[in-house]
């Protein structure tokens, strides 16, 4: 009897000790796995580092049209609105595409007394001028504008974020260089930035100091506008620019854009809820609600490009400054020229030349 208890306690006991490991086991894999979750974008990040060559070598090679404006040495005018372009297609000619232009026209005719620059950091030239650019040129203050990379970081709190090569090791390095360089064209200038995805509906050139919200949570970078002769704007866009420097995310898409601004203010104006940042809470810095700039979410964007659309909605869009059609869902939702799409009733009146160009779609 007293052997078969001991046999028993012992199956018993390597069973108990069996399921022990087990869960040990389980535990282990769980607490693995969790690991890897959480840092899957770093992992995949250094790996793309690691082995994909840099998309920005253009930015390197020389600006060989001479007749190009280039900054930082050419002279900006204060209050000037900016746009940055950042793929690497245009040393043979400016190849930009028909709904940038729409967006470039925009401005430079709702702000005739505004300079419109529109900023390359990779080699352009004027030799060879599509049917777009000519229209577009026919603005007289419209600029296309080469940036020196080397000599627009010099000098400016990003100087040893651009020479470590920061941007070249982005896993989005163009998208990522455009948001570094509209936040150090704020910085180095002040004035406005603007999306390319975008058509402008009413002037903005009289406010200053000044983003637009897309939601209560998020605050979007494709409207910003800082004056930094005053003391609030250029306290702002120092604030701005050294959270890039600091917490700058390769990995992550939208960090480094609209999620800057975001983080500033809140902290600027102790205050979590976007809808409710004023300017006596935000240092004089107004955030505009949906409807001024992003009066439909990303998540409807289809809105913009729905030929049934009631009259009544599009009085209410004309009431925005501007529209952004989020390009990076819309680029390939074709839109015919004449047809009642909000996209293309608003390119028809503040695009007008280049609508007259571009044949059947847009």
């Amino acid at each position: 009897m007293h052997a078969f208890q001991t046999s028993q306690k012992h199956v018993i006991s390597n069973f108990l000790g069996s399921k022990l490991r087990h869960k040990k086991i389980i535990c282990i894999l769980f607490l693995f796995l969790f690991i890897l979750f959480c840092t899957w974008d770093q992992l995949i990040f250094s790996l793309y580092v690691y082995k994909v060559p840099t998309g920005l070598n253009c930015y390197k090679d020389q600006q060989k049209d001479l007749a190009v404006l280039t900054v930082p040495d050419y002279k900006v005018p204060p209050n000037s609105i900016f746009f940055v372009e950042t793929s690497c297609r245009h040393d043979e000619g400016i190849d930009i595409s028909k709904r940038q232009a729409c967006a470039y026209e925009s401005a430079a005719k709702v702000h005739p007394d505004s300079e419109i620059l529109v900023l390359f950091p990779s080699p352009i030239s004027l030799g060879t001028q599509s049917t777009l650019v000519t229209e577009l040129l026919k603005y007289p203050n419209i600029k296309l504008v080469h940036i020196d990379m080397e000599k627009y970081f010099s000098d400016t709190p990003l100087e040893d974020f651009y020479k470590q090569g920061k941007l070249e090791k982005s896993y989005w390095p163009k998208s990522h260089a455009s948001d570094a360089l509209r936040y150090l064209t704020l910085w180095r200038y002040g004035g406005t930035y603007l999306d390319s995805d975008i058509v402008m509906i009413r002037p903005i050139n009289t406010m200053e100091n000044f983003a637009g919200a897309e939601s209560k949570t998020d605050i979007a970078a494709g409207f910003l506008n800082f004056n930094i002769s005053g003391v609030n704007g250029r306290q702002l866009a120092d604030e701005m620019i050294h959270e890039i420097k600091n917490n700058f995310r390769g990995w992550d898409w939208g960090y480094n854009g609209p999620g800057v601004v975001s983080r500033v203010l809140r902290r600027i104006c102790n205050e979590e809820n976007v809808l409710r940042m004023t300017p006596e809470k935000c240092k004089g810095f107004t955030v505009f609600p949906p409807s001024a700039f992003y009066p439909i979410s990303w998540r409807n964007w289809r809105m913009y490009f729905n030929e049934h659309v009631s009259q009544m909605f599009l009085d209410q869009l004309g009431e925005s400054f501007g529209i952004h059609v989020w390009n990076m869902h819309s680029s390939k939702t074709p839109v015919k020229v004449g047809s009642r799409m909000p996209y293309s009733v608003f390119a028809s009146k503040f695009c007008p030349r280049v609508y007259s160009v571009v044949g059947d779609y847009l």
